[in-house]
């Protein structure tokens, strides 16, 4: 059995709790995630804590939350009413909506309040400014796959 390191290529099953105890995401149900180990595909403070563990192997986590998702301030921006086209603008406060940024990757943001001329968005993640808690479990760890 080997252990996972830098360039693994790992698959576990994780749940993700909140810090009263509900669950907001689990692998459960959909099957293993798949990743390379050390390579920032992963939330980085998960990714330290997997460096060593072995196939078969569970863990509990708890991450603060500068090491989970820490709120930024400058992800929250205020956008020009005319950015979103039409002039029937149909969304609230709250709703979540896709934005693009500058290298055309889309990103998830949630409108925080609407003005008359701007739109103020929250580009942080959904789980930004929270506790977290992880129970992971190795379902495999393959040190032969070839790195990019």
């Amino acid at each position: 059995m080997s252990a996972i390191k830098k360039g693994s290529t790992v698959s576990l099953h994780y749940t993700g709790k909140f810090e009263d105890g509900h669950m907001f995401e689990t692998t459960k149900f959909k099957g293993p995630v798949t990743f390379r180990a050390g390579y920032g595909e992963i939330l980085p403070s998960i990714d330290e804590e997997l460096i060593g563990m072995n196939q078969g192997e569970s863990r509990s986590l708890e991450l603060s939350i500068d090491q989970g998702y820490p709120r930024r301030d400058n992800l929250i921006i205020e956008v020009p009413k005319e950015k979103f086209g039409d002039s029937n603008f149909g969304y609230g406060v709250g709703d979540s909506i896709q934005t693009i940024v500058e290298d055309g990757k889309k990103i998830p943001a949630k409108i925080v309040s609407i003005q008359d001329e701007t739109i103020t968005i929250d580009c942080n993640h959904p789980l930004a400014g929270k506790k977290l808690n992880f129970d992971i479990y190795v379902v495999s760890v393959d040190n032969e796959a070839k790195t990019k």
